[in-house]
């Protein structure tokens, strides 16, 4: 309830390894912080070490619940903080540096995606199995004549009426 470490265990210790020494029993949450963002433990407090600190300590005086963050091996942790009864903390890190790993590949090949999808010059729209349309591209959005939120979410064949066949019984608002 002091803000005073109690306990921690070799799995804590080692994610933060270069701020380890100063992670034993009495010692501030607030010294444990200081010594997290001097010594580079986490990525995000590079070169904003006081700003870092400050926004931690805030976020644990509110009882935020969860973050992610980026160590200083490359290991992605969610930080889960929770209330105890007698008005302390649990700090809980959980390496979620798969995950992590695969949503940034990802995010990067819908961006890479995203990027040929706006700047071919073929016209190209993507539908799902009712007919709906999901998506155009600004060339499409030319070749057809309207905007893709005039588009999305309406019938495939309001472009093309022809393709009101191939969904039988799904064309929505036409």
């Amino acid at each position: 309830a002091n803000d005073r470490l109690v306990t921690s265990n070799g799995r804590y210790r080692e994610f933060l390894s270069p701020a380890a020494d100063v992670i034993r029993p009495g010692k501030s949450f607030q010294d444990i912080i200081k010594a997290e963002a001097s010594r580079g433990v986490v990525v995000e407090a590079k070169g904003r070490e006081d700003d870092w600190v400050f926004d931690t300590l805030a976020d644990h005086a509110t009882d935020q619940p969860m973050r992610e963050t980026q160590l200083w091996d490359g290991r992605w942790v969610a930080v889960s903080v929770y209330r105890t009864a007698d008005g302390g903390h649990l700090r809980i890190l959980r390496d979620v540096t798969n995950r992590k790993q695969a949503e940034l590949a990802l995010e990067e090949s819908v961006s890479w995606l995203r990027g040929i999808m706006d700047t071919v010059i073929d016209g190209i729209l993507t539908i799902d199995e009712t007919g709906t349309v999901l998506s155009l591209n600004p060339a499409a959005a030319r070749i057809f004549g309207y905007g893709a939120d005039e588009v999305v979410g309406r019938h495939v064949s309001m472009l093309m009426p022809e393709a009101a066949d191939l969904f039988q019984g799904t064309e929505r608002d036409g």
